[in-house]
């Protein structure tokens, strides 16, 4: 048990609640630093009161949204190694403030401490290794290649999902657009949904973007109507104020004589 890792995700994990209860019951199962844990999916499911599957769509989606890391894909008879970068970086920090501490002349100490070239890991994934750099996660290498713009663009779109596709839907659809053509677009699909209009029936964003979305009619956003219930009777020709004919039943069922 991490109490550091669960303290960390209680104060600044995601809103969303079954997120923030998988990663609680990632972080409870974290080592002693609180960064690395593999706790096994029974472990997850019986810690967070969520199925297999919901929760492995929420771990999905803490991946996407950079809360957690896969280091290590489960093996037969292995349980899937996590990391917790918010975690990794509190340490960082925190170890960095230790050095600079420790740094500070004093009485007893006769000079500032210096890091050897041979140097070995400190066992914290902040950058650093004693001083020296490091390399960055996977999830750091990615966003520093994604184009110019599209954090911004992905940070309006409302469907939040497939990143890395995106990414690369969106430096394709540079070609053929302005990053104010797409930001625009984006915009009239996250207002769409902010009106009321369900999240499933939003396109992905990789999708949205191979397909020109930002070309498409913005009226076309914005439903007249609601759809008909299902089992319920096909639309009218003249609409909702054309008049039944005789022998349809009506609201209430009963035959118009």
């Amino acid at each position: 048990m991490s109490g550091q890792a669960t303290g960390w995700v209680l104060r600044f994990g995601p809103k969303d609640r079954a997120q923030r209860l998988v990663l609680l019951t990632i972080a409870d199962a974290a080592n002693r630093d609180g960064e690395y844990a593999h706790p096994g999916m029974d472990a997850i499911v019986e810690g967070s009161l969520y199925s297999a599957g919901h929760a492995r769509r929420a771990i999905a989606r803490l991946v996407e949204d950079g809360w957690l890391e896969v280091t290590d894909h489960a093996a037969p008879g292995r349980a899937t190694t996590y990391r917790i970068p918010g975690v990794a970086a509190h340490n960082a920090r925190r170890s960095e403030g230790d050095v600079a501490r420790s740094a500070e002349p004093s009485s007893r100490d006769s000079g500032p401490i210096v890091a050897r070239p041979d140097a070995r890991p400190n066992g914290v994934t902040n950058g650093t290794t004693n001083g020296l750099p490091t390399t960055p996660s996977r999830a750091d290498r990615r966003r520093a290649a994604e184009p110019d713009g599209f954090a911004e663009w992905y940070a309006i779109y409302p469907r939040r999902v497939g990143r890395p596709e995106a990414a690369e839907a969106y430096r394709r659809a540079r070609s053929r657009a302005d990053a104010d053509a797409l930001l625009a677009g984006a915009r009239v699909v996250a207002a769409a949904v902010a009106a009321g209009q369900e999240l499933k029936y939003t396109l992905y964003p990789a999708t949205w973007l191979n397909r020109d979305g930002w070309l498409d009619d913005p009226s076309h956003a914005f439903p007249a109507s609601r759809p008909v219930r299902p089992g319920g009777p096909p639309p009218l020709p003249g609409g909702p104020s054309a008049q039944l004919p005789r022998g349809t039943p009506g609201v209430s069922g009963r035959l118009e004589l």
